[in-house]
């Protein structure tokens, strides 16, 4: 091209404001697409990078290669209308291989962004499952005690020695303790036990005769006493057992008789809401 011909070719594209206000709209608006383009990107990326995802799929790889395309074919497009407009082709916007260049970009970008909203909204799903409300605790708590006659090991078996007041004493014990046993079995049975603690104590008076032989020593005893309600929960945990030392210092059997206990502390809920 010769010189006149470039000089024609600028006078031309000057005497037409038109055409030349279009062209930098155009070239403006791929710019736009390239900003946006690379914003998308890149935050797409810090997105990843700060959730720490191991597996991103497909609609992550989708929409960074989108966003990629757009901000590649939208450069190619500027260039190749600035290259025309050097050149002095004023009519650089229309020409074919522009238009198909510039409807990619704009292409590119709008899957980029729906594709980008597809991975945002499953990850969303993820991090904040659809659960049901929390429902108010129904933990319940119950605690029991048996009472014993001196040297008795169990509710259900007599004394190992012979004693007034146990024989005066031994019916009121049974009722309460049957009662008891009772309310026991029936929270064993139809609740979820959760936690059982079993405590076992016996008073001060040492042992003797029979009795020292079965047990040796009043802790002996008091482990006894509490060993002899297990076979009552056949269903949730293990109990756990303990004793104690006896607190009253007297030895009178009437006085000593919260010493001569077992303590049941059950922690429960209803059963029900695990049949479904």
């Amino acid at each position: 091209m010769t010189e006149e011909q470039v000089s024609a070719l600028s006078q031309n594209s000057l005497n037409n404001p038109a055409r030349i206000k279009a062209t930098d709209y155009l070239v403006e608006s791929l710019k736009l697409i390239v900003t946006l383009s690379t914003i998308l990107f890149g935050g797409l990326l810090a997105y990843s990078a700060k959730s720490s995802l191991l597996i991103l799929g497909w609609s992550f790889y989708v929409s960074l290669m989108g966003f990629l395309l757009s901000a590649i074919t939208s450069i190619v497009s500027i260039n190749s209308i600035i290259n025309k407009i050097y050149r002095c082709e004023d009519d650089a916007i229309q020409q074919p291989r522009v238009k198909v260049v510039v409807i990619f970009s704009v292409l590119f970008l709008l899957v980029g962004m729906v594709i980008g909203a597809i991975f945002l909204s499953k990850q969303t799903a993820v991090i904040n499952p659809s659960v049901p409300s929390p429902q108010p605790s129904q933990l319940q708590f119950k605690a029991m005690t048996l009472h014993f006659c001196p040297g008795q090991s169990s509710i259900d078996q007599p004394s190992c020695k012979n004693n007034k007041y146990c024989d005066a004493n031994q019916s009121s014990h049974k009722e309460d303790n049957g009662k008891m046993k009772a309310d026991i079995l029936a929270i064993v049975n139809n609740q979820r036990l959760i936690d059982v603690l079993i405590v076992g104590s016996a008073d001060k008076n040492e042992l003797a005769g029979n009795c020292k032989n079965l047990f040796g020593s009043n802790n002996g005893l008091a482990r006894a006493r509490a060993e002899s309600v297990i076979p009552w929960f056949t269903n949730g945990p293990e109990p756990l057992i303990l004793t104690r030392v006896p607190k009253n210092n007297s030895t009178l059997p009437e006085e000593t008789e919260a010493d001569r206990s077992v303590i049941v502390r059950l922690l429960y809920e209803n059963k029900e809401k695990y049949k479904n």
